[in-house]
């Protein structure tokens, strides 16, 4: 199984969140490119189908940004949503039986846009 998180663009309000499963992401065809996040995944994915290289199950959790201009900081509507997301990998990792083993102390966060 493959988790993915990222920005991605919706008919949703900023910070909302959704999942789509790969036969969702597979079903549409491809966009044309208009932003860092929106090629690449869905374009790999039938990529690895037509080589039969594809991990059975992907997820995307997918966090609508107030704007997908360019830009290196997140919003408060997406900082708002990070534990949603959280309860969500979560929720996959349970679902595949594999523990998720919380750090003694947590790693100073790696933000290279700050």
């Amino acid at each position: 199984m493959v988790i993915v998180l990222d920005a991605v663009r919706a008919k949703e309000p900023p910070g909302s969140v959704r999942v789509w499963r790969n036969e969702e992401m597979l079903k549409a065809p491809p966009v044309a490119r208009t932003s860092p996040h929106e090629p690449g995944l869905r374009e790999a994915l039938m990529a690895t189908e037509l080589t039969d290289s594809s991990p059975d199950n992907i997820v995307l959790i997918g966090v609508i940004p107030e704007t997908v201009e360019a830009g290196t900081f997140l919003s408060n509507a997406v900082q708002g949503a990070v534990s949603e997301v959280e309860a969500l990998v979560l929720k996959e990792l349970k679902n595949l039986d594999v523990p998720a083993i919380p750090r003694s102390e947590p790693a100073e966060p790696d933000l290279w846009w700050l």
